[in-house]
């Protein structure tokens, strides 16, 4: 009986503070609310991006790489026999290695042009 009574005076409570909406109200809030929508604006924003990430095709694409080294004298040394005598034998003891790479689309078969105007739609 408790429960009964209990879900009578929430449901009479809930009723008392219930707000009136106008149908213009309505029809804004069911559009911020629509899962549809929002997926759709986002998918509008991701095309955006898509357009701003197929123009730098248009540019070149740079990337270096570099390395240098120091060998121990320990682990680098030994030595060969050379008839009678031994000589003494040196691999690498320091070095350095650098390359840098650019590259410029001329022509993909209008892959670029092609994709930009995909971006576009």
């Amino acid at each position: 009986m408790k429960k009964i009574l209990f879900i009578i005076l929430m449901t009479v409570s809930c009723g008392m503070h219930a707000q009136e909406y106008t149908l213009q109200q309505l029809q804004e809030m069911a559009m911020q609310n629509n899962k549809t929508l929002k997926n759709a604006q986002l998918g509008v924003e991701a095309a955006k991006e898509d357009k701003a990430k197929a123009r730098t095709n248009y540019f070149p694409q740079v990337s270096g790489m570099a390395a240098g080294f120091r060998g121990f004298d320990d682990l680098l040394q030994g030595s060969m026999p050379a008839g009678e005598k031994v000589m003494p034998l040196s691999l690498v003891k320091k070095g350095f290695v650098g390359s840098v790479m650019a590259v410029q689309p001329l022509f993909q078969g209008g892959q670029i042009i092609n994709g930009n105007k995909l971006a576009d739609l």
